[in-house]
């Protein structure tokens, strides 16, 4: 995997750890783009330097588990997909972005979107869906959408709950089992 930089924002005056994400070696082939909410504050933890911060803090965490265990049920690996988030750093004691700091993380996940050309999107979360498609989020929440495909521009996209909601623990076996198979389908369909 590699760390997909185009160049640093710099928008919001007390955000850190910038990052656009994690691109697999394949993605370029595969064109899965799966988008999240926002980073999880652990990207901050201490690891070795010889091994992408990033990447080592984000794969402590309950999504990159969770996702984990969703590319292995569609015979996938991280190699495969473009993984990143709305938001691209993290804030002080973990608070939530304003509206204003979503909206200013969106013109960078637009210009993701447009470089990488997906050819499917996955959206887990509910910013991400109420931003990228504003005027469906005005008449159906998120949860009302989960499992319905969109269109983001000319690119079908799927919305889903966030990583986190999808797999055991957080849902029952059968649950995690049928959201695995709605995404599962949808991509087959793509």
């Amino acid at each position: 995997m590699k760390n997909y930089m185009l160049e640093e924002c710099k928008r919001c005056e007390d955000a850190s750890n910038f990052h656009y994400g994690i691109k697999g070696k394949r993605a370029d082939e595969t064109k899965l783009l799966i988008v999240g909410n926002r980073p999880d504050s652990r990207v901050e933890a201490p690891v070795l330097e010889i091994v992408d911060q990033y990447e080592a803090a984000f794969s402590k965490t309950r999504t990159c588990k969770n996702i984990g265990n969703l590319l292995q049920f569609l015979e996938m690996s991280w190699e495969d997909i473009y993984w990143t988030n709305l938001v691209k750093c993290t804030f002080p004691n973990d608070r939530e972005p304003t509206t204003e700091e979503y909206k200013s993380c969106f013109e960078v996940l637009k210009k993701q979107i447009e470089e990488f050309d997906p050819r499917t999107i996955l959206v887990m979360g509910e910013m991400p869906y109420k931003l990228m498609f504003h005027k469906e989020s005005k008449k159906n929440s998120v949860s009302k959408m989960w499992g319905e495909i969109l269109s983001y521009g000319k690119t079908p996209a799927m919305i889903a709950p966030h990583a986190s909601r999808v797999c055991v623990p957080y849902c029952t076996y059968s649950e995690q089992e049928r959201w695995f198979m709605k995404i599962k389908s949808f991509l087959r369909i793509s």
